[in-house]
């Protein structure tokens, strides 16, 4: 029998944009950090369409796996809420002996929405909403008995 001990991991962050993936990713410690919003913004201004997403994607795939082959634990902080992006991660880690670590922030559907009206460049409450909704994210539920 034969033990194949991973050698690196990916963890992927998951949760609605302002939940706090990227202060979270940020604030991780001998890892590489790769984000598909920082890949938008350095590659396409920002402008988010399906074209542009798939090249976005190329990179992201490109940068995990390199970073994976050098040695590299590697932090992905995207929303990550489509299951197939979870599912490429996957296969990159098969392919390179390693394996990924989910971590779900369950921060309110609420609280993202006010982290992001905060931003200055906010996504806008019905995107948060929509996501959540087709994801069926909801996050935990705020108390509002004492407000």
């Amino acid at each position: 029998m034969n033990l194949v001990i991973p050698k690196n991991i990916i963890y992927m962050l998951k949760g609605l944009p302002a939940s706090g993936k990227s202060t979270y990713a940020e604030n991780m410690v001998n890892v590489k950090r790769v984000s598909k919003d920082d890949l938008r913004t350095m590659i396409d201004g920002g402008e988010y369409t399906k074209e542009n997403e798939m090249f976005v994607l190329d990179v992201r795939n490109y940068l995990v796996g390199r970073a994976l082959e050098l040695g590299f634990d590697v932090v992905v902080d995207d929303t990550n809420l489509n299951p197939a992006h979870e599912e490429a991660l996957r296969d990159l880690a098969e392919i390179h002996l390693s394996h990924v670590e989910v971590f779900e922030m369950d921060t309110s559907l609420d609280e993202c929405i006010k982290r992001d009206a905060n931003r200055p460049n906010s996504i806008g409450e019905d995107v948060i909403r929509g996501m959540a909704a087709k994801y069926g994210v909801a996050g935990p539920v705020e108390d509002k008995r004492d407000e």
